[in-house]
């Protein structure tokens, strides 16, 4: 294989330094990982919307946050798909915590935790 063909295979860095300015500065890094993930918690300190999600003015729209800087870094969504916070924090941005499910996965992971789960959805160990 060639060289370039192993770097477009390769995963994109993952880091808030690689996000546009207007996202970066509304991110506060967490000290811990939550339990079975990797990293800790990127909180939204901007603006939030009445459920708890942080709003980001970001290329000429206004997504959540979580899904622009998802965007920003690891690339688009599919169709027909949500983004699922698997550390269960609302406000959280970091692309590690954030799985592409459908809206019906996302639900039934949701009312498990309400209902008795003790870690991150998707977690191991």
């Amino acid at each position: 294989m060639s060289a370039a063909h192993n770097a477009a295979r390769r995963p994109r860095r993952i880091s808030p330094e690689r996000l546009p300015e207007n996202l970066r500065l509304n991110l506060r890094i967490g000290a811990d990982a939550p339990a079975g993930l990797v990293g800790p918690c990127w909180h939204w300190i901007g603006r939030l919307n009445r459920n708890g999600y942080g709003r980001a003015w970001h290329k000429g729209r206004e997504p959540v946050a979580h899904r622009a800087v998802y965007e920003e870094l690891v690339g688009p969504i599919a169709p027909g798909l949500v983004l699922d916070h698997r550390c269960r924090t609302r406000c959280c941005c970091n692309p590690a915590h954030l799985e592409a499910v459908t809206a019906r996965t996302n639900t039934h992971r949701g009312e498990a935790v309400l209902f008795g789960a003790r870690r991150p959805i998707g977690a191991t160990a």
